[in-house]
């Protein structure tokens, strides 16, 4: 067991207890006052069993975008010729996307994909200049409206 994980759940565990102890000295367990439902609403008010537990976090839209790689670069520049290829191989199911750029970017030589991967960050880069460019005009604009 990872060390950690034990050393919290004792923590929260003795936690638990003293509070119990506190809030139900001299009271029987098992009694009317002294029942599991009780001590579960005593503990954990807010929370009712069934309850879904909340998803993933919401993304920030406002994060800024991930890097492309010279494969996601190429796939997005061959979108056309990949869509032709899973068009002219047809079949039921058509092949994935995913799977025809893999073949793709799998034939192109090393010296090739290193070109594509120059091509990606000079994309990359004109796209947060372009980024960076747009929020300092948005700010312009906010300072100067009133």
């Amino acid at each position: 067991m990872n060390t950690e994980f034990a050393s919290n759940v004792y923590e929260f565990t003795e936690a638990l207890f003293k509070e119990f102890l506190v809030e139900f000295e001299g009271k029987e367990v098992g009694s009317d006052e002294c029942a599991l439902e009780g001590i579960m609403k005593f503990h954990f008010p807010d929370y009712k069993p069934g309850d879904k537990v909340k998803g993933k976090k919401k993304k920030d839209p406002n994060a800024p975008k991930r890097a492309l790689t010279g494969y996601t670069y190429f796939g997005k520049m061959n979108t056309k010729k990949i869509n032709a290829e899973i068009a002219k191989i047809g079949g039921d199911p058509p092949p994935k996307y995913v799977k025809i750029l893999g073949k793709l970017w799998s034939e192109l030589s090393d010296t090739e994909k290193a070109k594509w991967n120059k091509k990606a960050a000079a994309a990359d880069a004109k796209a947060k200049e372009e980024a960076e460019a747009q929020k300092n005009a948005d700010e312009g604009n906010e300072s100067g409206e009133e």
